[in-house]
């Protein structure tokens, strides 16, 4: 590989960037090409949560070979260029990209970016959504694009096809429901599909365990009821949440409650 790149090259590179995994390849790369091109820079990568790169240590093949440098790429960085390549080199792009725009190079400058074979091994966490956000992994724009995608898949979806109960529905039925489908709350509707209220599951099961309620017991008994008033039956007043309500102001409602259901109009 490292002649490969010295050929392609034309023995002209400035730069050349790879992820260390088992560390033979850095450790290769960089003694062949030093010894071909002067002032070449070779640099390695350093991610946390990335598979294979992120490791904690550094391989006994790697002792003796002195690099011109690790950088280190935020995990965040390196799953947004993981979205378009894999993690692992997209962390090692990544760092490419940052050193071209922190080093001022010349123009005509030629830096050299070694990937992985494939994304095989990554699939996993990179191709999953819900993955990326619940790690923290998802930058301003893939979440952006998520919720996008989210906000699509459900759009002008009749009610007919979304997941809800009956105020009626018995809280043994609704268990079913929501341990199917990986629920942790559900939407209560009456008998005009009008949406009046949510069953949460770490609350039925609350009241199960301390004999409070019954699997044969509506869920009207025991969810979250809306109502403006604040009054009645225990019932408290609740936040009306629309598409305009702003991202610091959910921010603030997610810090007392665990989900949220939006309406189109107040």
């Amino acid at each position: 590989m490292a002649d490969e790149i010295y050929e392609q090259c034309q023995g002209r590179l400035d730069a050349v960037f790879v992820g260390v995994e088992s560390g033979s390849a850095a450790a290769g790369l960089n003694k062949y090409l030093k010894s071909r091109i002067a002032n070449v820079k070779t640099k390695i990568t350093k991610t946390w949560r990335v598979e294979d790169l992120g490791n904690t240590f550094a391989s006994d093949v790697l002792k003796g070979t002195t690099f011109d440098g690790w950088v280190k790429v935020d995990d965040r960085d390196a799953y947004s260029y993981a979205r378009r390549l894999c993690p692992s080199s997209g962390a090692t792009l990544c760092a490419a990209v940052r050193y071209a725009a922190q080093e001022g190079l010349p123009d005509g400058a030629r830096i050299v970016v070694v990937l992985n074979d494939s994304a095989r091994n990554y699939q996993s966490p990179l191709l999953s959504d819900e993955w990326l956000v619940e790690n923290d992994l998802a930058d301003e724009s893939t979440t952006q694009q998520l919720l996008y995608r989210a906000i699509d898949k459900y759009r002008g979806v009749s009610l007919a096809l979304l997941r809800y109960l009956a105020r009626q529905t018995s809280i043994s039925s609704s268990l079913d429901i929501m341990e199917t489908n990986g629920f942790s709350q559900v939407p209560v509707v009456n008998d005009a599909r009008g949406f009046v209220g949510f069953l949460s599951l770490e609350n039925v099961q609350l009241r199960l365990e301390s004999g409070q309620a019954s699997f044969e017991d509506p869920v009207e008994k025991w969810m979250y009821t809306f109502s403006r008033s604040g009054s009645g039956n225990g019932h408290k007043n609740y936040k009306v949440i629309t598409p305009d309500t702003s991202l610091a102001e959910l921010d603030e409602f997610f810090e007392l409650f665990p989900a949220v259901s939006t309406s189109s109009n107040a």
